[in-house]
């Protein structure tokens, strides 16, 4: 009991402190600005690519025909002669 009203103090206490503000954005220059862009757009266009054409993506496995025609795969039998 004494607990909860403890805490429910301290965020009333909180709540209505004046010096607290959100956060401001980051200010950059236009080299840091245009590098940020750069770099952002590398790593989408790496994404974009992996997604297409990974061998792992998940959408690339979509099309995928693992087994062809067949229901099911047998590993390991000696083929016959």
């Amino acid at each position: 009991m004494l607990l909860t009203l403890v805490l429910s103090l301290a965020c009333l206490l909180a709540a209505t402190d004046d010096r607290v503000a959100p956060a401001r954005p980051v200010k950059l220059t236009a080299a840091a600005a245009a590098a940020v862009v750069a770099e952002t757009e590398k790593v989408r266009a790496d994404a974009e690519a992996w997604l297409r054409r990974g061998p792992t993506s998940y959408l690339a496995t979509i099309a995928r025909q693992d087994f062809g025609d067949r229901a099911t795969l047998t590993v390991g039998r000696f083929p016959s002669t």
